[in-house]
């Protein structure tokens, strides 16, 4: 029954299909390798998977229903790649992710819905890509979200209430952009 596997520090290329049908794995570490894409297949039937490790990769791109049968997903690091964007429904079977780690990356847009079920996230790694702006009800749905780390990016607007659902955020970082300005950007909206 194997729980853990750990491929850190490898040149795996490849992913498609490699880890299909592990029922009682609990962890995956990828991280350091030379990945390209996560494809539809990569965990089909490890729906236990809990924790995954892919940072430090050459990944630009992310199959939308690569992630739709890890309902047990709680962490995702995918920092230091070269993803420029994130399917709309890529999370939509992800209600357990509590953790997700995109920093270092080349997103340069968040489009409202991405995150709209992933309710008990309660921190976000988006610092260090290339985001221009944060629209109004990206982040909407979290309101389980206490941090959210835009630090080091392109950002020079954000919509007025794009933060207003974050009910319970503790903490957010959005030094090191290009902001002249801020509306009522942090505004709660009444019960």
């Amino acid at each position: 029954k194997l729980k853990t596997i750990d491929l850190n520090h490898n040149h795996i290329h490849h992913i498609g299909g490699l880890f299909q049908n592990l029922p009682d794995l609990r962890e995956l570490f990828l991280s350091e390798n030379n990945i390209l894409e996560i494809p539809h297949d990569a965990f089909t039937f490890s729906s236990m998977l809990s924790v995954i490790y892919l940072e430090q990769n050459a990944i630009e791109r992310v199959d939308p229903e690569c992630l739709s049968t890890l309902t047990n997903l709680s962490h995702l690091h995918m920092g230091s790649n070269f993803i420029t964007e994130l399917p709309q429904n890529i999370f939509n079977n992800n209600n357990e992710l509590t953790l997700l780690s995109l920093d270092k990356n080349w997103i340069s847009e968040l489009e409202p819905g991405t995150f709209d079920n992933v309710g008990n996230l309660k921190e976000i790694r988006l610092h260090n890509n290339r985001i221009e702006s944060i629209k109004n009800q990206v982040f909407d749905a979290l309101p389980s979200l206490l941090e959210l780390h835009l630090q080091n990016n392109n950002i020079s607007i954000i919509e007025s209430g794009s933060f207003r659902s974050l009910q319970s955020l503790q903490h957010i970082n959005l030094q090191g952009n290009s902001l002249a300005a801020l509306g009522d950007v942090f505004l709660h909206q009444p019960p």
